[in-house]
């Protein structure tokens, strides 16, 4: 502190010298030249104090701080725009840093300092060589360590390590600016409440900017009730607020009242509105039964936009609450965008039909004879079940959706009301898929679903699946990766939201029963039974697998995985010709569901 004042007092005796030093007319006419009268004069007082801290520096030569100190000093002009000699306050930088790590190697401050100046895998080598030496260092200091190598981690993305050291520095230090990275980290494998009592306990940040980080973090990754929470607890500082983030927190919490009065404060434009603010403003509307609300913020979602998937689910939405808007001539674009979408997907299945079908003109005329692998499918039954599939997971979806279903997509936590709306689709999805598909089930005598012959071989095989998934859990969850290895794609994290949502309405045996009964029945139905018994009518089995396999990979959407839906596809199709049924390729995919979703319970 001595020097300090010491310093501030040489340059107060030096100002009223400056100050009288005559100036040019010729000068004071050309502003460039004044400028940089000052810039030199702000340069003559940079070098006064570097003078001064190296005489301090001589008289205390032991004082780690003090040589900090001047690192930092120099910092300060290194990147500054308004003087032209930044490059000569680099290069003292420069020599700084060198001469504290080599007069201070053992100074924990010192060694932070020249840490956080690093960045990327230079900065995660220099940390971790300081780990040894940090078992003596303060929390704060520790804490302070382990920020660094988390801000490496993330920079070079790798983002368990980076979660893992984010988690270690708010552990020892509540004060961290690693919690939001540290919560993302828990959020992410599974460990949502351990993030919520960590936010609960963790003090309000004095920056209301950083505070604001916490709280959007909270309204898309935790519980409703601790985005309420930590809401709560940022606006008893009585500054900014987001009133977007605000609304969504609101709505997700159940009060429709306080989240439309906070989007009285955004106003009514909605020129530069995102998507999700779009989102927003017609789910206040739709909770509120404000029906001219919700068609003019969809007119201008549309205007904005253009047709996009989230707001034909936004429209599917406000249909389900209000069927008259059908009607709106505002909206109509939006219906007749809905109308072309169910025709695309009704007639998409002619692009595997057509060819197909022409293909097994051509093996007519060459004799080679197909057989069929179910009697009472072709390709018209293919045509129909696979239109039903398409159509019936898009269309409820669209009427049921809305905002749960983009909080499910997005593998936000999702509140009650929104895991029963999910549940809700889900099953409303496969009812309506089933009761449709229930006439071409009829075509399928008891052999084509029960089997007639390689039983012993089919059982070997579900066997051997099955016993080979559980070991893969058994090995994840034994080295402590089974939450982060069921959540691993956003596929899998879709798969966990929704498995733990049929748990949490209605026990471990509900999901089971849909997840490891019902989906596999469905699926096996549409891809083994009809794509698979359609395309065998015209084309060789090897192709027909083939080709059905990949349809039931990409319709699964989870591209990190998409060889394993491939390779189970063409299990299945292998195990329906080999039985002549449908059976064992149903227990092939139950088996396969069930471990899924046992997985998924022992790591939620």
């Amino acid at each position: 502190m001595r020097v300090f004042v010491w310093i501030i007092c040489m340059i107060c005796l030096c100002a009223p010298a400056m100050a009288q030093t005559p100036i040019p007319p010729d000068v004071l006419r050309t502003s460039e030249q004044a400028a940089a009268l000052v810039s030199a004069g702000q340069q003559e007082a940079y070098h006064n104090v570097m003078a001064a801290y190296a005489r301090e520096e001589k008289a205390r030569p032991n004082d780690a701080g003090l040589v900090l100190a001047r690192c930092h000093f120099i910092q300060t002009f290194t990147y500054s725009e308004e003087i032209d000699w930044t490059d000569a306050a680099q290069d003292d930088f420069q020599a700084c840093k060198k001469d504290l790590q080599a007069r201070f190697p053992d100074d924990a401050e010192a060694n932070l300092f020249i840490a956080e100046q690093m960045g990327g895998k230079e900065a995660i080598a220099f940390a971790r060589t300081l780990l040894p030496a940090s078992a003596h260092w303060t929390l704060q200091q520790r804490a302070k360590l382990h920020g660094i190598l988390a801000r490496g981690y993330t920079v070079t993305k790798q983002t368990d390590f980076a979660g893992q050291e984010a988690l270690a520095s708010v552990q020892m230090d509540p004060a961290s600016d690693q919690l939001v990275t540290a919560l993302r980290y828990l959020a992410s494998v599974g460990r949502t409440g351990e993030a919520e009592a960590l936010l609960t306990k963790t003090p309000v940040d004095a920056s209301i900017w950083k505070e604001w980080s916490r709280v959007s973090f909270a309204a898309d990754s935790l519980s409703p009730s601790a985005a309420l929470a930590e809401l709560e607890r940022a606006t008893k500082k009585g500054e900014f607020t987001n009133w977007w983030v605000a609304a969504r927190i609101y709505l997700r919490a159940g009060k429709t009242a306080e989240a439309a009065k906070a989007l009285t404060h955004v106003g009514g434009c909605t020129c530069s509105e995102t998507i999700q603010q779009y989102q927003t403003r017609l789910d206040v509307a739709v909770a509120t039964s404000d029906g001219k609300a919700a068609s003019t913020a969809l007119q201008a979602w549309l205007t904005k936009t253009g047709m996009s998937m989230p707001l034909l689910f936004a429209y599917g939405s406000l249909l389900r609450h209000d069927p008259a808007q059908l009607f709106s001539p505002a909206l109509v674009h939006l219906a007749l965008g809905m109308l072309v979408l169910m025709l695309v997907l009704m007639y998409a299945p002619s692009l595997i039909a057509f060819p197909t079908y022409y293909r097994g003109i051509v093996r007519a005329r060459l004799n080679k004879p197909t057989a069929p692998l179910f009697s009472g499918i072709g390709l018209r039954r293919m045509w129909i079940g696979l239109a039903i599939f398409l159509v019936a997971s898009t269309v409820v979806p669209f009427l049921g959706g809305g905002s749960p279903l983009q909080s499910w997509m997005t593998s936000k936590v999702l509140s009650s009301d929104e895991q029963a709306a999910i549940v809700a689709i889900q099953l409303a999805t496969l009812l309506v898929g089933g009761a449709l598909m229930a006439p071409i089930a009829r075509h399928l005598s008891r052999r084509d679903w029960l089997g007639d012959r390689g039983m012993i071989t089919a059982l070997v095989v579900v066997a051997l699946w099955a016993l080979v998934k559980a070991w893969g859990v058994w090995a994840a969850w034994h080295s402590g990766h089974l939450s982060a290895a069921v959540r691993s794609s956003l596929h899998d994290r879709m798969i966990a939201t929704l498995a733990l949502a049929f748990v949490h309405m209605g026990g471990p045996a509900f999901a089971l029963l849909v997840i490891a009964v019902a989906v596999p029945v469905y699926e096996e139905l549409i891809f083994r039974g009809c794509v698979l018994g359609g395309l065998t009518r015209h084309i060789s089995f090897g192709w027909a697998n083939v080709c059905q396999a990949l349809l039931f990979a990409v319709l699964h959407n989870d591209t990190p995985h998409f060889v394993f839906y491939f390779l189970l596809g063409l299990l299945g199709g292998w195990l329906a010709r080999r039985t002549r049924g449908l059976a064992a390729p149903i227990a092939l995919h139950a088996a396969n569901n069930a471990i899924a979703c046992a997985a998924i319970l022992l790591g939620g």
